[in-house]
């Protein structure tokens, strides 16, 4: 089985931090003409709108059916969605718990989407497909690889990918990883004109429960 796993465009901030900006617009687009000689059987993706956008540009260059799935989706910030990072930093100081133990009211832990991921590990690798994608968040997709790779939850902090970077995985009969690609962004280059790039979001609003700490200024997923 070969994995394509693929991190959703370019994201806004703000009002606008589940919806892609035209930069990420363009940069599905890129990405989906990688896709147009594969011969991708199935696309998995977060039910999260920018993935959703992501998977569907996709989708109109290869043709293949799309399932969404809250299994692929970022931790969930329940009532800190959409909301200054520093209040979700008052409430977890106040918790006393450590970032991977800390659960928002209404949302996730890091342990809880780890969880998800092992559930879809599993479910894909019933699957009789030859060839998939999976659209999904940058910490999400951290776990995935450490999974795949049959490495323990520490080690997902290392797999860092940028915005519709393709991470690729051959599996063997044992489903076990053979090859893999890791975070290749060379569809992408050349494609976007310094001149039109919007700023990114940089190091404010939203934060990952990716590992290690919470003082550093996180990027959005």
């Amino acid at each position: 089985m070969k994995i394509y796993i693929v991190r959703h465009g370019e994201r806004g901030i703000g009002v606008s931090n589940d919806i892609l900006t035209e930069k990420g617009l363009q940069q599905t687009k890129k990405t989906s003409e990688f896709f147009k000689d594969k011969k991708i059987d199935k696309i998995f993706s977060s039910s999260y709108n920018r993935a959703k956008q992501t998977a569907i540009e996709i989708q109109k260059t290869i043709g293949c059916e799309i399932e969404f799935t809250e299994l692929l989706n970022e931790p969930s910030l329940g009532i800190f969605e959409s909301k200054p990072v520093k209040e979700w930093k008052e409430a977890f100081k106040e918790s006393g718990q450590t970032i991977e133990q800390y659960r928002p009211p209404s949302g996730e832990n890091r342990y809880d989407a780890y969880t998800r991921a092992k559930q879809f590990i599993k479910k894909i690798k019933s699957e009789n497909s030859e060839e998939i994608i999976i659209v999904s968040h940058g910490g999400l997709i951290s776990d995935l690889i450490s999974l795949l790779h049959q490495e323990p939850i520490e080690a997902s902090n290392k797999y860092k990918t940028n915005f519709c970077s393709i991470t690729t995985i051959q599996l063997n009969e044992d489903k076990n990883i053979e090859h893999a690609d890791i975070n290749n962004k060379t569809h992408l280059e050349n494609y976007w004109s310094p001149a039109n790039v919007i700023p990114s979001a940089g190091t404010t609003l939203y934060i990952s429960l990716t590992p290690p700490t919470v003082k550093s200024a996180v990027l959005p997923v």
